[in-house]
């Protein structure tokens, strides 16, 4: 079983593959998002355009704009304590996490930003510091991923533990109080949810 430390108001991130019926929580395998920086905004594609010689500037066609994907970086924090076998367990909890995302597309959410994507795909592994004392072996690492639909937001069931682009099916995205509560939609406005 993997050890987690004790984090006060954790929010966890989520990963749901095609194969999964319900997404999963990184703490499966003892990693703890640490930082997950996300961008704001999606850069645009260059749209298509003319460069007529016998007119000012270019004739672009805007009427549908697309964008280009995003690589996002998310540090996990993963410690087991013990002492002769502490190594070994870690590298077996990261091995296998490694192993559910390996290939193919997947969906993630992270409940700390609010932020989930779809069309995912593992991009890179970046190691930032590993420690094996007598009594724990510790690793921080970061994970690359590729958004290939930056624009689609997408939002984790409470209910259903899955990960859905239906706004009124997430409700860890909730803004304010029990009483006075709100979501996020699509257009960037808030609906109060009774």
């Amino acid at each position: 079983m993997a050890w987690l430390p004790f984090i006060n108001n954790y929010k966890p991130f989520y990963i749901q593959t095609a194969n999964d019926t319900a997404a999963w929580s990184t703490e499966v395998y003892g990693l703890v998002a640490k930082s997950n920086p996300y961008p704001i905004m999606p850069n645009p594609k260059a749209p298509y355009n003319n460069d007529f010689k016998d007119a000012n500037g270019d004739d672009e066609y805007v009427q549908d704009m697309f964008y280009e994907s995003q690589e996002i970086s998310v540090k996990f924090y993963c410690k087991v304590p013990g002492a002769s076998e502490a190594e070994k367990l870690l590298r077996h909890q990261v091995a296998a996490f490694f192993e559910k995302i390996k290939k193919g597309e997947f969906l993630i959410y992270d409940s700390y930003t609010g932020i989930g994507r779809q069309k995912v795909r593992y991009a890179g592994y970046e190691e930032d510091s590993f420690a094996a004392r007598d009594d724990y072996a510790r690793v921080i690492f970061t994970v690359k991923f590729k958004v290939n639909d930056p624009l689609t937001q997408m939002y984790y069931n409470d209910v259903t533990g899955q990960i859905t682009d239906d706004p009124a099916e997430g409700r860890t995205d909730l803004l304010g109080s029990e009483d006075n509560a709100y979501i996020i939609t699509e257009e960037g406005l808030y609906i109060q949810v009774a």
